[in-house]
């Protein structure tokens, strides 16, 4: 199945990427950073509510770095091969490609998790500026706050619901 970023884009967002944050931990300032969120809120609506509700909560998962030995920078390396991925790798002349630029692809990723609130609030905003009904609001993780306990996330995950659309795709719904 295709990963969450989708193919087309795979090559904007490692272009838009590189030279952003060099070190991990890194904060980007929001005009840096826009032409990258600009690119993730070309996802299609499910995929982006998924990646960038995923990216909040991988900040908040290296905020114990030090208890877990996983910073942003471990956390991309474990994640990033699973939501980029170019179109039709398998062979191995795509193999020796994908490691080629299994760097890009990590630093992208861990750029994302170091400024996964500062996406959220981007996308939140462009939701609520199309006046659609914004998914985020959803799907959301919280700083800390009950929201963000396991029980509670898993329960809100399970309210949460999927339906084909009349193309059909899934979309993720309020039930």
């Amino acid at each position: 199945s295709p990963p969450i970023v989708p193919y087309e884009l795979y090559r904007s967002m490692l272009d838009q990427g590189s030279g952003l944050g060099r070190e991990s931990g890194d904060l980007l300032d929001f005009e840096i950073a826009k032409p990258l969120f600009e690119l993730i809120w070309k996802f299609p609506p499910s995929n982006r509510t998924i990646f960038v509700s995923l990216m909040k909560f991988l900040q908040r998962v290296a905020t114990f770095a030090e208890e877990t030995k996983m910073n942003s920078g471990n956390l991309a390396v474990v994640f990033a091969p699973n939501l980029l991925q170019e179109k039709g790798s398998g062979s191995a002349t795509d193999a020796m490609k994908l490691l080629e630029e299994s760097t890009a692809v990590n630093h992208v990723i861990e750029i994302l998790i170091d400024n996964g609130s500062l996406l959220f609030d981007y996308i939140l905003g462009r939701e609520q500026e199309t006046k659609g009904t914004p998914l985020l609001t959803e799907f959301s993780v919280d700083d800390g706050g009950e929201e963000s306990r396991p029980d509670v996330v898993r329960r809100n995950l399970l309210v949460m619901g999927a339906r084909k659309t009349e193309e059909g795709r899934k979309e993720v719904v309020e039930e």
